[in-house]
């Protein structure tokens, strides 16, 4: 079952994409760039695992999702 989720916090999103999510599309509203995902696993637990600081992925992998995404926002035009 995928799970549905977008954020506009380019780190957050970063640590979806390294917790198994797959981007599916980025998109502008007004000056924000949003990023869209299908996730392995519901919002809410992988929210709280963030933002509890329990969330744990590859330091590396997580940097380079970082770069990635950033990229992909500054380049994003609707």
């Amino acid at each position: 079952m995928s799970h549905p989720h977008t954020t506009p916090d380019l780190y957050f999103a970063a640590f979806l994409q390294c917790s198994g999510g797959r981007l599916i599309r980025t998109f502008r509203s007004g000056p924000r760039c949003y990023f869209a995902f299908e996730l392995q696993r519901p919002a809410e637990e992988l929210r709280t695992a963030w933002y509890a600081r329990t969330g744990q992925v590859s330091a590396l992998e997580y940097a380079n999702a970082v770069q990635s995404l950033k990229a992909m926002a500054i380049s994003t035009v609707e």
